[in-house]
């Protein structure tokens, strides 16, 4: 219990560093989070829709601000473990969130997130703390994320 205490304090922490694998894995759940969320609130709204006027788009809103912190919260840890300061996720989020085009803008989150993604964090310690996950000898050739 206290290994899953941990866990999620960590997820929702805005501290540390988190790795390419570890960041990936987790922006798919939470994602997929999301996408069970939306389609909860949106299913079951239906209904809402056609007797009452229900506002299905704030509900919607609401169900995903907790997953939008999570997001925020590992981009964070990933921005650490590049070696970057985490405020550089609130220009980027401010950038993405004033585009016109919904289209350009979920393009050029999906860029951002590939960005973090394939971007090698700082071996060994950095300012952020310490690397959990260090390269193992084996993956330590260009495409593994070697230097």
């Amino acid at each position: 219990m206290d290994e899953f205490r941990t866990h999620i304090f960590e997820l929702l922490s805005m501290r540390g560093r988190r790795s390419r694998a570890s960041f990936v894995l987790t922006i798919g759940a939470a994602t997929m989070a999301a996408g069970f969320a939306l389609s909860l609130v949106l299913s079951t709204a239906i209904w809402e829709i056609a007797n009452v006027g229900f506002d299905v788009f704030g509900w919607a809103g609401m169900a995903l601000l907790p997953i939008s912190y999570i997001f925020a919260s590992i981009s964070v840890q990933r921005l650490h473990d590049i070696g970057l300061n985490g405020l550089w996720f609130v220009p980027a989020v401010g950038a993405v969130a004033v585009m016109p085009d919904l289209a350009l803008m979920f393009f050029v989150f999906a860029i951002a997130l590939v960005a973090l993604m394939v971007t090698p964090g700082t071996p060994g310690a950095n300012r952020y703390g310490r690397n959990r996950f260090p390269y193992h000898s084996s993956f330590a050739s260009p495409g593994f994320g070697g230097r």
